[in-house]
């Protein structure tokens, strides 16, 4: 019997078929399982020269990285999610908004734009939560884009605490994204920065 609970604004996960290995059988095992998991994809993606976004903002690269994340827990890590969920667009709007979003990213590159390079880390970062490609991970994968992004750009990227369990700090991390569904990017921001990310040293004020 698995015995599974979900914090505050986390997917809850009614099929799970889909997992690799059969001794996982509670919610502290999954953890266990996918924070190693994700530990590897950390240290692929954001311990070494990240190149520009230019080459890897796209959604072959995205998908690629959730797979990194998770492809040792769950059977489908880096496939878009076919079902609808508590959180997240339809799944039919998908591909075509993380098309949307992969479009600002190269415009971003390509044309000076008013907004930081924070300030588009966390735009990215909400987007991604926003439309919730995957069936888990969503959240974690979120940030592990954005953080990347903001190394690519010459940033320090925040260095995240455990957030998968409920409290008060992954409510306050809750509120920013729901701040930031309202056009408020600040908390978000201001909690990323509370975590030591930054902006390249020539673009501090």
């Amino acid at each position: 019997m698995k015995l599974f609970d979900f914090p505050e604004g986390a997917t809850p996960l009614h099929d799970y078929s889909g997992l690799i290995s059969k001794t996982i059988l509670t919610q502290h095992d999954l953890n266990r399982e996918e924070t190693e998991n994700i530990h590897i994809a950390q240290k692929k993606y954001l311990t070494k020269k990240v190149p520009a976004p230019a080459t890897w903002f796209d959604i072959p690269t995205l998908k690629k990285i959730h797979k990194t994340m998770l492809n040792h827990v769950w059977s489908w890590a880096g496939e878009f999610r076919k079902s609808v969920t508590s959180i997240g667009v339809e799944p039919y709007k998908i591909s075509y908004l993380l098309g949307e979003l992969c479009a600002d990213v190269q415009a971003w590159q390509s044309h000076t734009s008013s907004l930081t390079i924070l300030e588009q880390s966390a735009r990215i970062h909400h987007r991604l939560v926003f439309i919730h490609p995957f069936e888990n991970g969503n959240g974690r994968f979120s940030r592990l884009v954005a953080d990347r992004y903001l190394i690519a750009g010459g940033g320090k990227h925040p260095h995240w605490p455990y957030l998968e369990d409920d409290g008060e700090l992954r409510s306050t991390y809750i509120q920013s994204l729901k701040s930031a569904d309202r056009g408020d990017y600040d908390p978000l921001i201001s909690l990323m920065r509370q975590f030591r990310a930054s902006e390249p040293i020539e673009c501090k004020k």
